[in-house]
C-alpha cells in the first residue's frame, strides 16, 4: 500500500496489556487510527482494494445420461462390486472432450458422497511417481485416532511402506472412491499394482478408482471393469452448449437467428464436438458481437490445417492469436511450468515483472490469470492449500503454450527430448524430469550446453529435488555457465546442491528456493543471498532449511515480495531499510538487542495484508 493510501485496522488479539504509549507508537508508525491498550500482539490487516470474479458452475451439457447410468454404476453393489473390493473404472477419450469435467460430476454428486466413506482426488499428469501419488492420496485422508497428531507426520515420510500402510489404516473398513485424473502413462502393470496394492486391503466391497486418461492403452491395463469411452458432443447437444459458452447468462442479440445463428453453426462444426474448444472460440465469439468478427473467425486459415478428426489444436491456436500482446506473453510462460501446476496470479506477475514484460509499479494493476479466464484459456478453483484461488491450465492449453513459445521457452519434461529440436533462441528453459538415471537424458544435455547460450539464459526453472546424484551432477555441470539469470528455481537437499555461479547471480529478480522435508534441517541460506540487490522477489515458503536469516538480509532494499512463513519475516534484522516490503507477517519488538525496534516499522510505507507485531511490553 503506498503512503497516499489509507490503512485500517481490523483487528487485533493479545493476552496482557501493554503501555499505551506503544499502542500510540505503532498506530503513529503505521498510520491506522487508534489501538485500545489491551495487547501485547497485535495482529494489524492493512487494507487495500483488492478484485474479484464470479466463479460459474459448469452444467453437464449432452452427458446427462451416461453421467446417471455411472452413478448408478458406481454406486450400486452389482456385479463385481459384491465380491471385489475395489474395481477400477477408466474414463477415455481425447484431450478437451470432458473426460475431467464428467469425473468432477460424478465426484460431487450427493448420491456419491452418500455411498463413499472416503472420497480423494488426485492429479496424475505424466508424472506416475507411486511415492508421491501415494503421499498424495495419504494427504487427501482424514487421520485415525491411533495417528492423533502422528496425522501429518505420516504424510511426510519417503517410507513407501509405511505410507501404504497409513493408508491401509485409515481405510480399513471405509467404502473409498479414488480419482486418478489425467494419466498419460504408468510403466507397466507392476507399477500400478504397487499404487493400488493398499487399496485391496480394505474391509468393505464396492470401493472405486475412477481414472481419466487419453490414452486406450492406460485404459486397458488399469481396467478391471469396461472402460466409459466419450466421445464429441453430439450436435445438438454441442450448439447448445456452444451457445451457452458465447452468451453465458446474457441474451442473444436481437437479430440472432437472421445474421449470427448461421454463422455459429458453421463455426461450431470445426470444432470436433469439444467442450474445451468451444469454450474457448465461444468466449472469442463474445468478445465483439458483429458478424465482422464472426465472419473473420470462420475464415481463419487455420482451420484448413486441421488434420484428424479430434484435432482441435488449430481451433486453440486461433484464439490465441486473437489476444492482446501482453495476454500472449503471459499464456506463453505459463508452458515452462509442469502440467497441471497450481499457478497464483502473484507467481505469474512477478514472472512477467522479473523477464520485463511489465513494469513493478503496476503489477498490481491487472490480474492476468484472471483475463486468460475470461478468454478460456485457464480455469480457476478454489485450493484450500493455498487459501484461495488458483488458476489452472488445461493439458492442451499447456501443448499450446509450449508450441507458441518455442522460439523462446523449452519445458523438459521427459527423458526423450532432443537437443537439436530446441531452438538456439531459447532464454527461458524449466526441467522437470523424473529422479533416475537415464543414458540419453545425460548425452542430449551436453548437446543443449553446445547448442543454446547457457551464459545468456534469463530464466532456469528446476521443480524438483534429485535424490539420483548422477542427475544431480548432470544438472549442476551443465548450468554452470549460468550468469544473467533473471529467474531462477532450484530445489537443494544440501549447501552443495546451490549452482557454482550462486553468488555471481547479481541480476536475479526473482528467486524461488524450495528443500524437501526430509533433507537437511541444519542446512543455512547462502551468505551471498544480501549481494542480489536487483532481487524484488524471493520465495522461500518451501524452504524446509534453519530459519537464521543472513546478518545483512536487509541489503535486499529494492524486495516487494518475501513469501515464507511467519518465523522466518520475525528474523528480518533492520527490516526498515526494505522499505519497498508489501508483505511482513510478523514482527518481534526487541527480539535481538538491535535492529528490531519498533521504529523499524515506520519506513515500509508500501506494507499491506495483516501484521502480527509480538513482545508489545
Amino acid at each position: 500500500m503506498s503512503s497516499t493510501t489509507s490503512r485500517s485496522m481490523t483487528g487485533y488479539t493479545a493476552p496482557t496489556t501493554p503501555p499505551q504509549s506503544h499502542c500510540d507508537s505503532v498506530s503513529n508508525l503505521l498510520g491506522i487510527g487508534s489501538i485500545p491498550s489491551n495487547n501485547t500482539a497485535l495482529s494489524v490487516v492493512l487494507h487495500r482494494p483488492q478484485t474479484a470474479s464470479m466463479i460459474i458452475q459448469d452444467t453437464l451439457y449432452g452427458r446427462r445420461d451416461v453421467f446417471e447410468e455411472t452413478v448408478n454404476r458406481i454406486t450400486t453393489l452389482t456385479g463385481t462390486a459384491q465380491t471385489e473390493t475395489v474395481s477400477v473404472l477408466p474414463i477415455v477419450g481425447p484431450g478437451g472432450i470432458g473426460k475431467t469435467t464428467l469425473a468432477q460430476h460424478l465426484y460431487n454428486d450427493g448420491r456419491t458422497k452418500k455411498h463413499f466413506d472416503v472420497p480423494v482426488w488426485v492429479c496424475v499428469s505424466t508424472d506416475f511417481d507411486v511415492l508421491k501419488l501415494t503421499r498424495e492420496i495419504l494427504a487427501c485422508m482424514t487421520a485415525t485416532e491411533e495417528e492423533g497428531g502422528r496425522g501429518s507426520a505420516a504424510n511426510e515420510t519417503t517410507n513407501l511402506d509405511q505410507l501404504q500402510k497409513s493408508i491401509a489404516r485409515r481405510i480399513k473398513s471405509k467404502r473409498f472412491l479414488i480419482v486418478l485424473d489425467d494419466i498419460w502413462r504408468c510403466d507397466g502393470e507392476d507399477q500400478w499394482k504397487t499404487l493400488l496394492a493398499p487399496f485391496t486391503k480394505g474391509e468393505a466391497k464396492g470401493s472405486m478408482v475412477l481414472v481419466t486418461t487419453r490414452f486406450p492403452k492406460v485404459a486397458d491395463m488399469v481396467k478391471t471393469v469396461d472402460p466409459l469411452e466419450l466421445r464429441g458432443l453430439e450436435s445438438n447437444d454441442f450448439f447448445t452448449f456452444f451457445e451457452a459458452c458465447i452468451f453465458g447468462e446474457d441474451d442473444k442479440p436481437e437479430h440472432y437467428e437472421d445474421e449470427f445463428a448461421g454463422i455459429a453453426g458453421k463455426i461450431a462444426n470445426k470444432l470436433k464436438g469439444s467442450p474445451l474448444a468451444a469454450k474457448t472460440v465461444g468466449r472469442l465469439l463474445h468478445k465483439h458481437l458483429s458478424q465482422e468478427h464472426w465472419n473473420g473467425v470462420l475464415e481463419k486459415h487455420q482451420w484448413l490445417k486441421q488434420q484428424e478428426n479430434e484435432d482441435i489444436m488449430q481451433s486453440l491456436k486461433i484464439s490465441y492469436d486473437y489476444l492482446p500482446f501482453d495476454l500472449k506473453k503471459c499464456f506463453s510462460y505459463c508452458g515452462l511450468f509442469p502440467e497441471d501446476h497450481r499457478f497464483t496470479s502473484s507467481e505469474i506477475n512477478h514472472f512477467l515483472v522479473a523477464t520485463g514484460i511489465i513494469d513493478s509499479n503496476h503489477q498490481a494493476d491487472r490480474n492476468y490469470l484472471e483475463e486468460l479466464v475470461d478468454n478460456g484459456f485457464l480455469m480457476k478453483e478454489l485450493d484450500d492449500c493455498v487459501g484461495g484461488y488458483c488458476y489452472v491450465m488445461h493439458d492442451l492449453m499447456h501443448e499450446l503454450s509450449k508450441s507458441v513459445s518455442a522460439q523462446e521457452c523449452h519445458n523438459i519434461s521427459g527423458f526423450g527430448f532432443r537437443a537439436d529440436a530446441i531452438s538456439q533462441s531459447v532464454r527461458h528453459l524449466s526441467i522437470n524430469v523424473e529422479d533416475i538415471y537415464d543414458a540419453n537424458f545425460e548425452k542430449e544435455m551436453c548437446k543443449l550446453r553446445e547448442r543454446i547460450d547457457i551464459a545468456n539464459l534469463r530464466t532456469l526453472m528446476i521443480f524438483r529435488e534429485y535424490e539420483e546424484e548422477r542427475i544431480a551432477k548432470i544438472l549442476k555441470d551443465n548450468f554452470k555457465g549460468i550468469n544473467s539469470l533473471r529467474v531462477l528455481f532450484i530445489v537443494v537437499k544440501s549447501a552443495q546442491s546451490f549452482p557454482d555461479r550462486f553468488p555471481k547471480l547479481i541480476h536475479l529478480q526473482y528467486l524461488k528456493i524450495s528443500s524437501s522435508l526430509d533433507g537437511d534441517r541444519e542446512m543455512r541460506l547462502p551468505s551471498t543471498l544480501p549481494r542480489f540487490y536487483h532481487l524484488k522477489f524471493l520465495d522461500l515458503y518451501d524452504w524446509n532449511g534453519r530459519s537464521d536469516l543472513p546478518e545483512d538480509f536487509s541489503h535486499l532494499e529494492n524486495l516487494h515480495d518475501f513469501h515464507a512463513r511467519s518465523h522466518l519475516h520475525s528474523n528480518i534484522r533492520n527490516v526498515g531499510k526494505m522499505k519497498h516490503l508489501q508483505k511482513l507477517k510478523e514482527f518481534h519488538v526487541k527480539k535481538e538487542s538491535m535492529g528490531f525496534e519498533l521504529t523499524e516499522l515506520g519506513a515500509l510505507a508500501e506494507l499491506e495484508g495483516r501484521l502480527i507485531i509480538r513482545s508489545l511490553e
